[in-house]
């Protein structure tokens, strides 16, 4: 339901009806200066960012940095509340969404004890809209609809067409456009109760970008049209940039690259006086592909150049993948294929990094991995919703019941895969899961019997000792200046200290503890060359000082145990352990000149050594090479992440 051209020459009209964000930022800030007391400060510092927010987020950051500080010294909880709240809007518009996200969750629980049924409703809707930004879409979907409930049951017209055009955006990315567009159409209703015209500008550009992606490129651009007339007689210069980018980008799908550069161009220097990267980056993207499509590859290049060290400073890896691949279509038409290859090679790595990330997600967190794949199962189901539909539509046109036929194939072929899909995960997940429990399980056990055996081999014996000493005195007291049993006693007693300093030491050596990773594997080093005819080196680059105790223990045990099986069983003559750390990584290699081992035999034979070395190792999330064969000796090459 767009609203007709006489009609947008009425409401230009209204304009003086309803307050500007310039002329009302400007009247609130005469306030400021005339103020009296932090209270009245406090509030008005409040009222400015919200008016600034969506034009000047930039510029709203700092009234809401001047509204924290006042609230706390006022000790106002409801002012604290209000910038959480600010806080959390400007990080979404930011781009920033795991930190709106974290601050949302903290206003929805300062506000939810209270009787402020309008503050519940906006926790509800920026926590919806945060989560839709993520692509959450469920978690989106239910605090969307409670924030709607509350607001239509107070009569919020204003959040409640905010909130419809969350929806519309949502139902759009879930292809469900017949309730995107009666979202957009309901919150259009709400915009003109509350006479907020102003608005109409957001959810036009909605609309205009359903269409866009329905392929309906001539229904699309009036609303981005009249969206942007809106915004410039409202002075909305965020709402400017976004409907001229998306006027853009129409015409550069039609190919009319002239006007494309005109409306990406002034989409850029608006985005530049607001100072949010991440749009700016974006405006630089646009460019880029108008250039390129120019064949002015130079100045392609510059653009996508600029976009890549923005995407970069701001971690949008996503972002910044897609420059890979447009810069490696710039070298490929410059004929330098060398580095149309690098880039390209850049992008698939990240690419199957982002592939492994989101598998590792899985795995991990059950929770995200069960809310993505009902997102995933509802889009799928959706785009076969939609495949089905155009296909019986085109069907029926051409009364072939051959291309029917055809579609019901296609679409039961993609369930089928679809579920294959989500069964081999599920299925990797409990394989995983079950490998890891065993191993710890395995290596716990192991240990246990270890200490069981030294106790009761070493200490146990020593004390039974004693005990028939010291029982032997009763028993002999006529001739106890002979047996000389205290003597032989205190012998004992310190033979047992010393098993169990052994002991505690193979435990946790207090070395490790006082001095650091360095001096117990000097320490580790020295008791293997006075105890085994080996010879042995350590060698070590790098600063291991700041290293994380988790690091420490574990790479100090894999040491312990690499060598001890060496000792035990390679029969080696030599052994060299090595530790060398840099910015990122920690690498340890240790390589002996014994008799080696044929790998894939020792781990059928269930080696526990080598499954705890391997379960240590992806503990730490690291990577370990084992390089055996028999009487070739043995290396182990271990690489741990480290983040400090």
């Amino acid at each position: 339901m767009r609203i007709p051209s006489l009609l947008l020459c009425i409401i230009s009209c209204s304009f003086t009806l309803t307050a500007q964000t310039g002329q009302l930022t400007d009247s609130l800030r005469t306030e400021l200066l005339q103020a009296t007391s932090d209270q009245q400060r406090s509030s008005l510092h409040d009222a400015i960012a919200s008016d600034l927010v969506y034009a000047d987020p930039v510029a709203a950051l700092r009234h809401v940095d001047t509204l924290a500080t006042l609230a706390e010294s006022l000790g106002d909880e409801d002012l604290q509340r209000r910038a959480t709240y600010q806080y959390s809007v400007i990080y979404r518009l930011q781009g920033d969404y795991e930190k709106a996200l974290e601050l949302q969750r903290e206003y929805a629980t300062m506000i939810e004890d209270t009787d402020d049924s309008s503050g519940i409703a906006m926790a509800y809707y920026q926590l919806g809209a945060n989560l839709l930004r993520m692509d959450q879409y469920e978690s989106a979907s239910v605090n969307l609809q409670k924030a709607l409930d509350y607001a239509e049951r107070i009569s919020d017209n204003t959040l409640a067409y905010k909130i419809l055009n969350g929806l519309g955006i949502l139902y759009k990315n879930l292809y469900q456009h017949e309730k995107s567009l009666a979202a957009y159409e309901k919150a259009i209703d709400y915009c003109m109760l509350t006479g907020d015209t102003a608005s109409l500008a957001i959810i036009y550009n909605g609309i205009g970008i359903l269409y866009k992606e329905m392929d309906s490129l001539h229904l699309a651009l009036p609303y981005f049209q009249d969206g942007l007339a809106i915004a410039e007689k409202t002075g909305n210069l965020a709402a400017v940039a976004s409907q001229s980018r998306n006027i853009g980008l129409i015409h550069f799908q039609n190919g009319e690259l002239d006007l494309a550069e005109q409306y990406h161009e002034r989409a850029l220097e608006i985005r530049q006086k607001q100072g949010v990267k991440l749009h700016i980056a974006g405006s630089y993207h646009d460019l880029g592909e108008v250039n390129l499509a120019r064949g002015q590859l130079d100045q392609a290049e510059n653009y996508f150049l600029q976009a890549l060290d923005i995407f970069t400073d701001i971690n949008a890896l996503i972002s910044e993948n897609t420059i890979y691949k447009q810069l490696a279509k710039v070298y490929e038409a410059k004929g330098d294929y060398r580095q149309s290859n690098d880039y390209l090679t850049r992008f698939y790595a990240i690419h199957d990094s982002l592939k492994d990330n989101d598998l590792r997600e899985k795995i991990n967190e059950l929770d995200i991995q069960y809310e993505t794949a009902r997102k995933d199962s509802e889009l799928a189901s959706q785009r076969l919703a939609i495949t089905k539909n155009r296909a019986q539509r085109n069907l029926f046109m051409i009364g072939s019941g051959a291309l029917l036929l055809l579609a019901w194939f296609l679409i039961y072929r993609n369930q089928q895969s679809k579920r294959l899909a989500s069964a081999q995960i599920e299925n990797l997940e409990k394989q995983q899961k079950l490998l890891a429990l065993d191993y710890m399980v395995q290596g716990q056990e192991e240990e246990r019997k270890r200490i069981a055996r030294d106790l009761h081999d070493g200490l146990g014996s020593l004390l039974a000792s004693v005990r028939q000493k010291i029982k032997s005195i009763q028993g002999q007291i006529d001739s106890l200046s002979e047996m000389n049993v205290p003597v032989e006693a205190e012998k004992l007693i310190g033979k047992a200290y010393d098993e169990v300093r052994r002991i505690s030491h193979d435990m946790m050596p207090a070395s490790l503890v006082s001095l650091g990773l360095v001096d117990a594997v000097e320490d580790l080093v020295a008791d293997l060359r006075s105890s085994h005819a080996l010879r042995i080196h350590f060698h070590q680059v790098g600063n291991f000082a700041d290293l994380p105790d988790k690091i420490k223990i574990n790479v100090y045990r894999l040491i312990q145990e690499i060598t001890a099986n060496a000792v035990k069983h390679a029969e080696a003559n030599e052994l060299t352990v090595t530790i060398e750390r840099d910015s990122r990584t920690l690498a340890l290699s240790i390589t002996d000149d014994g008799k080696g081992f044929d790998y894939d035999e020792a781990t059928q034979h269930n080696g526990l050594g080598l499954k705890n070395i391997e379960s240590r190792v992806k503990y730490l999330e690291g990577e370990v090479v084992i390089d055996s064969k028999p009487g070739k000796g043995t290396a182990f090459h271990i690489a741990i992440p480290v983040r400090v």
